[in-house]
């Protein structure tokens, strides 16, 4: 058993939790045991995952999408997540957009580790913070997609506009196609990010570049898992496991 506060103050200063600009409420957004043995980490707080966080007997969740934003009037669903939260001792850690940013762990980052980006760089600069990650790489856009379907995940939408032969792409997780805005200046030919957005189809298709979609789930399962191994190493005592509930979107 791990103190729940020595998890927290852990986490909040490897993920530099309360220096990041957010719209959710990242950190300990609800408090249930004090001592912790099984962490559960996922994506999301929907119920799915927490039903099965207390099946797993649970102690801890922690997860990438956040429950709830500052000053916000808890809607049907967040309560109902919060009560059930609350109700079994469970406590909840979000890491959002402190999670997006992290220079080791960001699921930009490992991303574009996977896919073996030679040179890269910090790209989609917001709030003082890069939320992708620029690189080189050299290859057909076939075989990239072919790439991204094995480590990844199935590829939502592939917007071709760009050349065939892929030399210079960024990766940004999860609702990242703004991005496509800064890539011709940067002379990126092709962006990997989460969902679609429709008004990025015309931009990317007058911008001439590829965009390829796997997925806003798909894109973010990776950091949370590398909080779990990170646990691990620090408290080997604790218990963790990754709950997979994906939306397909």
């Amino acid at each position: 058993m791990t103190a729940l506060d020595k998890i927290v103050d852990f986490l909040d200063n490897y993920l530099d939790t309360r220096n990041v600009e957010d719209h959710f409420i990242n950190g300990l957004v609800v408090s249930g045991e004090k001592e912790v043995k099984t962490i559960a980490l996922a994506v999301d707080p929907c119920m799915e995952v927490l039903e099965k966080a207390k099946k797993e007997n649970c102690d801890l969740v922690i997860t990438h999408h956040g429950l709830f934003s500052d000053n916000e009037i808890l809607n049907e669903v967040a309560k109902k997540r919060k009560d059930f939260l609350e109700k079994n001792n469970i406590s909840l850690f979000v890491s959002h957009h402190p999670l997006d940013v992290h220079k080791d762990i960001g699921n930009s980052k490992i991303m574009a580790d996977i896919l073996d980006l030679k040179n890269q760089k910090p790209f989609f600069k917001m709030d003082e913070h890069f939320y992708g990650i620029e690189g080189i790489i050299d290859t057909g856009l076939n075989t990239l997609k072919t790439e991204i379907t094995q480590k990844i995940g199935s590829i939502l939408a592939s917007h071709e506009f760009g050349p065939k032969t892929v030399k210079r792409i960024a990766i940004v997780s999860g609702s990242g196609a703004d991005a496509i805005h800064l890539m011709k200046n940067e002379n990126i030919d092709t962006l990997i990010t989460g969902n679609p957005k429709h008004n990025e189809f015309y931009a990317a298709r007058e911008l001439k570049i590829n965009v390829i979609y796997a997925g806003h789930y798909a894109t973010e399962v990776f950091g949370v898992k590398a909080i779990g191994e990170k646990l691990k190493n620090e408290f080997n005592e604790l218990n963790t496991l990754f709950i997979d509930v994906p939306s397909g979107l």
